[in-house]
């Protein structure tokens, strides 16, 4: 047991509500068939404060998001401002930002829900503050369900674009492989049974059966 030594030392515990107003929470749902993803919505509640008060908000909220990002690695993540209050403040736009891993992808599986009291709000710091054209703002929401809906969809579409990429470059290098075999010069035929190709060059195999020998998966070149 450890022993607490806080008042001998003059150490105190520290609270976070000594530093924001923002109180947040996590929730993690399950996706896909075997559900195997993760989803991870963070919900804020709560009033920021108003301007240059709201900085230690966003510092302390954009610190939390960043954190649960990189220890819980979802597959998308929501975030629900629903039952914050927010009235301006820029450093707010920071906490907005698509978590860095997917900046790269078109579709991030990424949504935000707003609130009736951060709405109006919140969408004119991404409009006139970041620069988001209002009518692109498909991403954000007023019910969490809706949310959800966006961002299982684009998480199913990036893993699909994944694995098209992943294909893609599986066969490449197969088909490198296959290249770099050559012809099937013989003159003796292949030793793999039953079949009456010629071998290829320093194999006692035709260019099939040394392709599914190496590779260990049928061939897709005949």
């Amino acid at each position: 047991m450890t022993r607490d030594n806080s008042s001998r030392s003059g150490f105190t515990a520290v609270s976070w509500k000594d530093h924001s107003s923002v109180d947040i929470g996590y929730q993690v749902a399950r996706i896909g068939r075997e559900e195997k993803g993760a989803l991870l919505r963070i919900c804020f509640s709560g009033e920021y404060g108003i301007g240059a008060d709201g900085n230690r908000d966003a510092t302390y909220m954009d610190a939390m998001v960043r954190a649960a990002c990189d220890v819980i690695r979802p597959d998308g993540v929501i975030l629900d401002f629903s039952a914050m209050s927010y009235q301006w403040g820029d450093l707010l736009g920071k906490v907005l930002r698509v978590p860095e891993r997917w900046e790269v992808l078109k579709e991030p599986p990424f949504a935000i829900v707003d609130g009736p009291g951060c709405r109006d709000a919140l969408r004119s710091l991404l409009t006139e503050d970041l620069g988001w054209d209002g009518d692109s703002l498909d991403w954000v929401f007023q019910a969490v369900e809706h949310a959800r809906d966006l961002v299982e969809l684009r998480i199913a579409k990036n893993t699909a674009t994944l694995q098209k990429q992943l294909d893609e470059g599986r066969r490449e290098k197969a088909l490198a492989f296959w290249n770099l075999l050559g012809d099937e010069l013989g003159p003796d035929t292949c030793r793999s049974n039953g079949c009456t190709r010629l071998r290829i060059k320093d194999s006692v195999l035709c260019r099939v059966h040394h392709f599914e020998k190496i590779q260990h998966t049928s061939c897709p070149f005949t």
